[in-house]
């Protein structure tokens, strides 16, 4: 029996919307420029938008301040995406001086 959020539970759901992801961008594409991609998407760490954990969770990495940016980056235990969002924030804000702007 599967349970919501179970690990096969979600793999299964997960393999099905590949194949529907995979089926329709391969008529659009062709399905060897569509394999190409996910395999790029899947092999780079993902740029977040909004912090999902602490005292900022819900916040966009835009508008968290600069000393819990400077304190995120010295941690060593950021999975993959974390460690790259923060380092790409801290860059930005810490090292450029600069506030993000969204138009």
């Amino acid at each position: 029996m599967l349970r919501a959020h179970d690990a096969l539970g979600d793999a299964l759901v997960l393999e099905k919307l590949f194949e529907r992801l995979f089926v329709k961008m391969s008529k659009s594409i062709g399905p060897a420029v569509v394999e190409n991609r996910m395999m790029d998407i899947s092999n780079n760490p993902v740029l977040l938008s909004r912090m999902y954990f602490g005292e900022h969770k819900g916040k966009f990495f835009r508008d968290i301040p600069k000393d819990y940016l400077q304190w995120l980056s010295g941690k060593d235990d950021l999975d993959e995406d974390m460690r790259f969002t923060v380092g790409h924030y801290y860059f930005i804000i810490i090292c450029l001086g600069t506030k993000i702007e969204v138009s």
